[in-house]
C-alpha cells in the first residue's frame, strides 16, 4: 500500500498516464484511503483523462468512499470540470449529501471558473449563504479570481469587505487574490493591500512586482524585486525570475539580467524551460546575442517560444540570415511556429527581400488562423507595402477584424512608399469615423 501511494505522489508525464492507470489498477489494494482517491483523481489531468477519471469514480464507490468522504466528492468535481465536464460536476454537487460543508462549494466555484462559467461561479458563491454555509479561507480567494477573470471590481471590494468581516485579512491567500485582483485596474490598491499583509511569502512578492510591471511601472517592479532578493528572507524561484527577466528585457538593463542569470546557476534554475527562454529573450533585447545563442543552444528542451525568442533576437538586431537559418531549424525540428514566430520572421524577409517566401509564411499563416492576430497584420502589411503589393497590403487590412492605431498608421506608410498620398490621407480620414484616435507616429508617417 505504501509502494502504490508513493506511485502516486510522483507527478506522471502525460503521455504515460494511459499506461500508469491500467497499470496500478492491477495492483490496486482491497481497500483505499480518501487521501489515495484523490491522488488518483489528481492525475487525471491530461483531455484523454476521462477514461481514468470514470475508473476512479467507479473505485470510490466500490470502496465506499465516495459517499462518506467530502474531499473525494470535490476532488471529482473539480476533475470532471477540468475535462470540460462542469455539467457533470453540477450533477455531483446536486447529488451530494455534504453540501453543509464549504469544501464542495468551493469545489464547484472553482470548477465554474475553470470552465469559464463565471456567471455560475457567483451564483454558487451567492447560494453558500441563502444554504447558511460559512466562506472559508478557500472560498474567498476563489471568488476573488473569478472577479478578477471578469474585471468584477464592485463585486471584488464587497468580498473584500467581507474578508475583514469573516476575520481573513491575515489570511495570506487571501491577501494575495486581493493583489492580483487589483493589479488588473492599476497598482494603487494593491500596494495598499501588499503593505497591509501581516504575512507575506513568496506569490505575494511576485504579485506585486507584476502588478507594478504590468501596470508600466518598470523600475518600480525591479525595484521590488531586488528588496524580495536582498531582505525578504526568502527564497526565490523560477516564477520569480520568468517575471522579471522581462522587466529587465524592457529596460535594457544588461547589468541586472547577468545577476538574475547567475543566481538562475548557483540555485540551479538555469535547466528550467521558463528561465531559459526568458534569458535567451532579454539578452536577444539587450544586444547580447552571443550570450543569448549560448543559453539557446545549452537548452536542455525547447518550445516554440524558445524558438521565437531567439529569432527575434536576431531579427531585432538586424541579423537577418542568421533569423531564417533559425527558422529553417526550427521547421526542420518540426516545431510548429506561432504568431510570434511568424511576426518576428516576416521583417527579415522583407530586410533580404524574400517576398514570395513571406507569401508562403502569409498561406501558412491563413491556414494556421494567425493572420487574425495584430502583430501578423501589421507585419504582413508592412511587407506587401515594401514589395510595391499595395493591393495585397489593403486586402489584408480590410480582412482584419480589429486594429490598433498601429495597424492604421502601417498602412498609411504602405500607401506613402507607394506615393499614393491620396489613399493615405484617406485612410487618416477613416481613422476617425471608426473612433481610431491617431498618435505622435502619424506625423513621421505623412513626413
Amino acid at each position: 500500500m505504501l509502494y502504490f501511494y508513493s506511485l502516486l505522489r510522483k507527478k506522471i508525464p502525460k503521455n504515460s498516464q494511459s499506461l500508469f492507470f491500467s497499470t496500478t489498477t492491477c495492483l490496486l489494494p482491497p481497500y483505499l484511503s480518501p487521501n489515495t482517491h484523490s491522488l488518483i483523481l489528481h492525475h487525471c489531468t491530461s483531455p484523454h483523462s476521462l477514461k481514468q477519471a470514470k475508473q476512479a469514480h467507479a473505485f470510490a464507490i466500490l470502496h465506499g468512499v465516495f459517499h462518506h468522504s467530502p474531499s473525494v466528492s470535490a476532488s471529482l468535481i473539480r476533475t470532471y470540470a477540468k475535462l470540460g465536464y462542469s455539467l457533470t460536476s453540477r450533477l455531483l454537487f446536486d447529488q451530494s449529501s455534504f453540501k453543509h460543508k464549504s469544501i464542495l462549494w468551493n469545489a464547484l466555484i472553482r470548477a465554474y471558473s475553470i470552465t469559464c462559467s463565471y456567471y455560475n461561479a457567483f451564483e454558487i458563491y451567492n447560494a453558500m449563504f441563502h444554504y447558511g454555509v460559512r466562506p472559508d479561507g478557500h472560498t474567498l480567494p476563489f471568488v476573488l479570481k473569478v472577479c478578477a477573470d471578469v474585471n468584477a471590481f464592485e463585486k471584488g471590494k464587497e468580498i473584500h469587505g467581507l474578508v475583514f468581516k469573516l476575520g481573513f485579512d491575515g489570511d495570506v491567500f487571501v491577501g494575495n487574490t486581493l493583489i492580483f485582483l487589483y493589479a488588473k485596474k492599476g497598482f494603487w490598491d494593491a500596494k495598499k493591500v501588499f503593505d497591509e499583509m501581516v504575512e507575506r511569502n513568496i506569490v505575494s512578492w511576485n504579485s506585486i512586482i507584476v502588478a507594478f510591471s504590468d501596470n508600466g511601472c518598470l523600475s518600480v517592479a525591479l525595484e521590488m524585486f531586488l528588496k524580495l532578493n536582498s531582505s525578504s528572507g526568502l527564497k526565490l524561484n523560477s516564477v520569480n525570475l520568468v517575471s522579471i527577466l522581462p522587466v529587465c528585457a524592457e529596460l535594457g538593463d544588461e547589468e541586472n539580467a547577468v545577476g538574475i542569470h547567475g543566481y538562475a546557476v548557483k540555485a540551479g534554475l538555469d535547466k528550467e524551460l521558463t528561465v531559459c527562454t526568458a534569458l535567451v529573450d532579454v539578452y536577444g533585447k539587450c544586444g547580447k546575442l552571443e550570450a543569448s545563442k549560448m543559453v539557446f543552444d545549452e537548452m536542455v528542451e525547447r518550445n516554440v517560444v524558445s524558438w521565437s525568442a531567439i529569432i527575434a533576437g536576431f531579427a531585432h538586431n538586424g541579423h537577418a540570415k542568421y533569423a531564417l537559418n533559425m527558422f529553417r531549424w526550427m521547421v526542420a525540428g518540426r516545431e510548429k511556429p506561432n504568431s510570434v514566430t511568424v511576426s518576428s520572421l516576416l521583417p527579415v524577409l522583407v530586410e533580404l527581400e524574400l517576398f514570395d517566401l513571406g507569401k508562403e509564411i502569409h498561406a501558412y499563416g491563413i491556414r494556421r488562423d494567425m493572420v487574425s492576430d495584430v502583430s501578423v497584420t501589421n507585419s504582413l502589411i508592412d511587407m506587401y507595402a515594401k514589395s510595391g503589393c499595395i493591393e495585397e497590403a489593403s486586402f489584408v487590412f480590410n480582412k482584419m477584424e480589429k486594429g490598433t492605431v498601429v495597424t492604421w498608421n502601417t498602412l498609411i506608410r504602405a500607401y506613402s512608399i507607394t506615393g499614393s498620398y491620396y489613399n493615405a490621407f484617406e485612410i487618416y480620414n477613416a481613422m476617425f469615423y471608426y473612433g481610431v484616435r491617431p498618435d505622435d507616429h502619424y506625423v513621421s508617417v505623412c513626413t
